[in-house]
């Protein structure tokens, strides 16, 4: 049995939520934590460097001493890596492996990350202010989480009522879809609304 703090619209404290979690999600997996993390950040990074190898460099076609009789070391070409101006060995080539990891496994990993971060984790019935106005959002956020950086976790339903809070410094919405396992290793506030925090709690509890 976990508990979830719950707030309401208004920014008001409510009773906890309480959720019987699979025993499965309580026992936090260090190996499963950093491999599905691995394959996530991998999948992320856009690599894009290139380097080009003695083949690719333009020039060296020449040999530039013969073989023998100068006393200096053989060289095929000016362009070799050893040679300033040559091709780099080793050098990025623009790809990266393709890391992939089982849905379950993944699913796992990012389950027991949510319950191990659960005391970082408030939920509120909406993210909803009459007036539409910046400050009042900045104002609704402050009672939860004083001088946080936060994520704000919506349901994609709820996104066209998100305009106040899209220009809060310290907070950063996000789709519940989109909530990544590297957003789960920051130092945040993680504030769900409840339906946003229903599709994960469905998945929590011990079935």
């Amino acid at each position: 049995m976990i508990k979830v703090s719950a707030f309401t619209q208004a920014g008001e404290k409510k009773d906890d939520l309480k959720l019987d979690v699979a025993k499965r999600f309580l026992e936090f997996n260090d190996a499963l934590f950093a491999q599905a993390l691995r394959v996530e950040q991998n999948n992320l990074f856009q690599k894009s460097g290139h380097a080009k190898t003695k083949g690719e460099v333009s020039g060296g076609g020449k040999k530039p001493w013969k073989q023998k009789g100068t006393g200096r070391a053989r060289a095929g070409s000016n362009r070799s890596p050893i040679w300033r101006g040559g091709g780099v060995t080793f050098g990025p080539n623009g790809e990266k492996p393709n890391l992939t990891i089982p849905k379950k496994m993944r699913q796992g990993a990012y389950l027991q990350t949510i319950v191990k971060r659960i005391e970082d984790i408030a939920v509120i019935e909406k993210f909803e202010v009459e007036s539409a106005k910046t400050k009042d959002a900045a104002k609704l956020i402050e009672k939860i989480a004083p001088n946080m950086r936060t994520f704000l976790i919506i349901d994609q339903s709820e996104s066209d009522k998100m305009a106040a809070f899209s220009n809060l410094a310290l907070a950063q919405t996000i789709n519940s879809n989109g909530l990544l396992l590297n957003d789960l290793t920051k130092k945040r506030k993680f504030i769900f609304t409840q339906s946003a925090f229903e599709k994960i709690s469905k998945e929590l509890v011990a079935k």
